[in-house]
């Protein structure tokens, strides 16, 4: 029996909701965080700005985002 053992590894793949999530955790280090609504709003902007990064011909998100977010996002 061999005693070297091979590991192959793989990239950590990471998902939107995680992209959102670790955004909103950001800003949170930084700003005061208000209300539960506040940190909802927060995040599902963050979450539509990840998507839109995605999914770039979804246009569905982009009512979240502000124009000048998207204009910089084309």
């Amino acid at each position: 029996m061999a005693e070297d053992i091979k590991v192959n590894l793989k990239p950590i793949q990471r998902n939107i909701n995680d992209v959102a999530l670790e955004l909103t955790q950001l800003y949170y280090e930084n700003h005061h965080m208000g209300d539960v609504e506040e940190v909802q709003e927060t995040y599902a902007r963050f979450y539509a700005i990840a998507a839109r990064m995605d999914y770039l011909s979804n246009r569905d998100f982009d009512k979240m985002i502000s124009e000048e977010v998207i204009d910089n996002l084309i």
